[in-house]
């Protein structure tokens, strides 16, 4: 539970810095190269070991914190994971206790909340960070609405810029698919 003291309009970043952090707190742990994509999940070798959702707390009509939920496949074998996109700390093989990568992902996470707080631009940390960026992609933003284009960066507010058909887009929701 966070209860940020900025405006709820800079809440929008709450779940790429959950990402980040988690991304940081494996590659330091494990030394495995996460990646994010956009927005939040984390990868490795470009299969997923982490989804991140980030709730507002409305306490009446007045947002004041979110809840933010982070599932890390640490010990899952091939056969109990979700998606075949999906992989495990223990598939890749790294060699570290659960309980090691939660102390490490909340100390990155506080890290990353106060440089936020503070007003920091966390935008040149998500881009070197983020694997969407840079890659040809299409986003789907409802079942009749979808757009392919190339992925240029994030704006002040962790909406992704996308250029479609020579015009650059803002995405602020949609599902994202890397093209290769």
């Amino acid at each position: 539970l966070l209860r940020p003291k900025l405006d709820v309009s800079r809440w929008t970043w709450l779940p790429l810095l959950s990402g980040m952090a988690v991304a940081a707190a494996i590659r330091e742990r494990t030394g495995l190269e996460a990646k994010l994509k956009w927005p939040n999940d984390v990868l490795v070798h470009g299969k997923k070991i982490c989804g991140i959702l980030v709730e507002a707390v409305d306490n009446g009509g007045l947002l004041d914190g979110v809840v933010v939920g982070m599932g890390v496949n640490t010990a899952m074998t091939p056969s109990q994971l979700p998606i075949a996109t999906a992989t495990s700390l223990a598939i890749l093989g790294a060699k570290c206790d659960s309980s090691e990568v939660v102390a490490h992902i909340l100390l990155a996470l506080d890290g990353y909340y106060r440089r936020w707080e503070s007003g920091e631009d966390l935008r040149p940390d998500y881009v070197r960070m983020c694997e969407t960026i840079g890659q040809e992609v299409r986003v789907v933003v409802s079942d009749d609405e979808e757009y392919v284009g190339l992925a240029e960066g994030v704006d002040e507010a962790g909406c992704l810029l996308a250029r479609v058909d020579g015009e650059l887009k803002v995405f602020a929701a949609g599902d994202v698919y890397h093209l290769r």
